[in-house]
């Protein structure tokens, strides 16, 4: 089967049903895309993703169930290099810092209503994102002097 076709499809419906680890390790080798959309996928399924697939690069968790200490486990990720975290209520902070410390191929990064997220954090992203070309922050916790800070870092 095709890693972008219908093993991601009935690898995320039959993760519901409680068989998610079976499934994830049976599709590890060819996994590269996850763009779940699922409130049955939670923090253990983020997990077994993060330990079974290591060649995922596209993530996405848009309506799922998942916590700052699913998303953590993306940190052993190397390859990945797309990560939408939009509108996750429980995404602290620290957790966004380090993915994008350690994602070191992360190149688009949708944080987009998440209201935690702050100019300390996109000060980090700004620094430790060197390979970032794109970066959604609408509806974040977002100042003017937030947006100036990776300016006024360079004029120094």
């Amino acid at each position: 089967m095709d890693s972008n076709g219908p093993l991601e499809e009935e690898t995320l419906m039959m993760q519901g049903k409680g068989r998610d680890l079976a499934v994830v390790k049976a599709c590890s080798a060819v996994l590269t895309h996850l763009p779940a959309g699922s409130p049955q996928v939670t923090d253990q399924s983020v997990k077994a993703f993060a330990e079974h697939c290591p060649e995922l690069q596209y993530v996405g968790f848009m309506g799922c169930s998942v916590t700052s200490k699913g998303v953590i486990h993306l940190t052993k990720l190397r390859n990945l290099s797309s990560l939408d975290l939009r509108h996750i209520t429980e995404l602290d902070n620290e957790t966004v810092m380090e993915i994008v410390k350690r994602c070191k191929n992360l190149s688009s990064l949708n944080l987009c209503l998440n209201w935690i997220i702050n100019d300390r954090c996109v000060e980090v992203i700004a620094k430790e994102g060197q390979n970032l070309k794109e970066l959604y922050l609408v509806s974040c916790k977002i100042t003017d002097y937030g947006e100036l800070l990776p300016r006024m870092s360079s004029e120094k």
